[in-house]
């Protein structure tokens, strides 16, 4: 017989998010960056990341409460394009803390870039002024951001949210609304783009430095967001 790897016993905050999961029809996304769990998509689509050896050899662990990335090039991760993260709206979110965001031209946090044009399709991430900021495409070609106007603070833990609606794109700290397009009309682009976690695909730059505890994408703009709920 064999044995998972994922044991709930040991993964807590796995096991509540894939029990959330299991009731909440609009994910395409939802995992837990926390050891054994690493890279599992609990909603049930399949959508599971891949890691580099160096940032899985990093590993989550208990002090840090998720996984540590060091804002190198060679540590991220990756979610596979498949046709259900292609939806016209969208919510996407992630529990992180942050060390740093100057360098690199500010961290990517979750980030799926259309390689022609070089733009990001639907996009959370954090400028060099540490501003949330949730940028999304209509055509692969222009792009939209809603840019908040709270500084994040380092070494904190923080909830971030980016919805797209069909006729804005807004971001959100902790659940509150930080920052708001002006009007973006229309379904989101649709790409066969992976899914970058902690860096731009596409340049190999905007490399995040801090710990990322979990992620949630929603095929929905969300306005009771998923990962609050932890």
């Amino acid at each position: 017989m064999a044995t998972s790897i994922w044991t709930p016993a040991v993964e807590p905050l796995a096991a509540r998010i894939a029990g959330a999961a299991a009731a909440d029809a609009d994910l395409v996304v939802a995992a837990a960056c926390s050891p054994a769990a690493l890279g599992r998509d609990l909603s049930g689509n399949g959508n599971h990341a891949w890691f580099t050896v160096a940032a899985a050899a990093a590993g989550p662990r208990p002090e840090t409460s998720g996984l540590l990335l060091p804002g190198a090039s060679s540590w991220y991760g990756t979610i596979p394009d498949s046709a259900s993260l292609d939806q016209t709206r969208i919510t996407v979110e992630a529990w992180v803390s942050l060390r740093d965001y100057a360098a690199n031209n500010g961290p990517y946090i979750l980030a799926r870039r259309e390689t022609t044009g070089d733009k990001r399709v639907a996009t959370l991430w954090v400028n060099t002024s540490g501003n949330p900021i949730f940028t999304c495409s209509l055509n692969g070609i222009a792009e939209t951001s809603a840019t908040g106007t709270t500084a994040l603070t380092l070494n904190t833990w923080y909830r971030l949210q980016g919805t797209f609606d069909g006729s804005n794109v807004k971001v959100y700290i902790d659940g509150v609304q930080n920052g708001a397009s002006a009007a973006l009309v229309g379904n989101l682009f649709t790409t066969d783009r992976a899914i970058a976690i902690g860096r731009n695909a596409v340049s190999g730059s905007n490399n995040l430095n801090g710990i990322l505890a979990a992620y949630a994408v929603s095929k929905v703009a969300r306005s009771t967001f998923f990962l609050s709920q932890f």
